[in-house]
């Protein structure tokens, strides 16, 4: 089976007496790979492989592990001063890699940190206690960044590292009830990062926390891992963030307020500050949501947040949002949804959890009038429901 996953019928014929060349060989010892690469039938061709198999470490045994250990690192390329904290799984800083990226085209993990890096900004500030602090941003206009509110509100003074050069950044509008913020850069010139969506995101699938480091050291910092829950509830001093996305480890203090994002570097999420300094998991708001509000707060300076008035849970696995409550006089109990209801579709968008509903939801504005496809009985229903604001 060639790199690619082709299986290939492969004549071996070998040569009586003498050394056989490397490249004439199926395996090499890992001594004559510092001075050749692979042979090039043996190298892996990336555009034949998919971006899940990009991500899927392989471990074999013996000498067909020797060979798709150096395939692999022919791929991926090696990481330049790369150090990895093997602190336990509650530390901030455990599983975190400080990545000076190559300057040589990397893949993976590395291609994805060096894409995001012109989107990336380190954030420092000085609390209203006169405490210094650092975070970071993600740039979302030429002019403007998005970041985690609980790092800038009622923050002194605030300022964004672009390419090595501090510049002044002043508060556009923030929304506790997200945790969001925007800020507006002096100078402009920012490179915007591209958005993806988290709404079909499933845990086990791969993401990459990446941030700015707090100072003016090469490459970015990355956390790589993967989505561990959706749908999550997190509580910050009393006040509850829900539908987050849940990581299966922390992302480091100065990395809160930075990018989520899929193994294609396309935004899925903005990361948030740890509840506490040992907490196991990491969290952020999936890119629909932040993407709402930071419309909002753009146009606006505050966020209306759409609300419908149902409880509930999953039905299954991808089985729709199962209507456990409704709330009196809300939208739902108005447009005539009924507990026991499965809502499967908002305007054609599947809903196969309540977390997807809630995150369709939210790119939606109070008086606007959706289309819920419910299932009742084993009958498929239609209802329109206008959407009132949450208070």
């Amino acid at each position: 089976m060639d790199p690619a996953g082709d299986d290939d019928d492969v004549e071996l014929d070998l040569p009586i007496g003498g050394p056989t060349h490397p490249d004439d060989r199926l395996w090499r010892h890992p001594s004559e790979l510092a001075s050749a690469g692979l042979p090039s039938a043996l190298r892996p061709d990336p555009s034949r492989r998919s971006v899940r198999e990009r991500w899927i470490p392989v471990v074999l045994a013996g000498t067909v592990g020797a060979l798709l250990t150096a395939s692999l690192l022919a791929a991926a390329g090696a990481f330049d001063g790369a150090s990895v904290a093997a602190s336990s799984p509650a530390s901030a800083t455990s599983s975190t890699v400080a990545l000076t990226v190559r300057s040589a085209a990397p893949t993976g993990v590395a291609d994805v940190a060096e894409r995001l890096r012109p989107s990336l900004l380190a954030l420092v500030g000085v609390g209203a206690d006169g405490r210094p602090w650092r975070g970071s941003a993600v740039a979302i206009r030429a002019g403007h960044v998005l970041t985690a509110a609980r790092l800038v509100v009622g923050a002194e003074q605030l300022e964004v590292l672009v390419q090595g050069v501090n510049r002044r950044a002043t508060l556009v509008g923030a929304d506790p009830d997200t945790d969001l913020a925007v800020l507006a850069v002096d100078g402009g010139g920012l490179v915007p990062a591209p958005w993806g969506d988290a709404v079909g995101l499933h845990a086990g699938d791969p993401a990459v926390a990446v941030s700015s480091p707090p100072s003016a050291e090469p490459g970015p910092t990355v956390t790589a891992g993967v989505v561990s829950g959706i749908d999550r509830t997190l509580t910050y001093a009393g006040a509850e963030l829900r539908g987050l996305l849940q990581l299966d480890r922390p992302v480091p203090a100065e990395g809160a307020g930075g990018a989520l994002v899929d193994p294609d570097g396309a935004l899925v999420g903005i990361t948030l500050p740890a509840p506490v300094a040992s907490a196991p998991f990491g969290y952020a708001i999936p890119a629909e949501e932040a993407r709402e509000v930071a419309g909002q707060l753009l146009t606006r300076g505050r966020v209306a947040h759409a609300w419908l008035g149902v409880e509930g849970g999953d039905k299954g696995l991808d089985g729709g949002a199962m209507v456990q409550r409704v709330r009196p006089a809300s939208p739902a109990a108005t447009g005539g949804v009924l507990e026991g209801d499965v809502v499967t579709s908002l305007d054609d968008r599947s809903t196969p959890t309540m977390g997807a509903l809630l995150l369709r939801l939210r790119v939606h504005q109070p008086g606007e009038t959706v289309r819920l496809g419910v299932l009742r009985g084993g009958r498929r229903l239609e209802l329109p429901v206008t959407l009132a604001e949450r208070e």
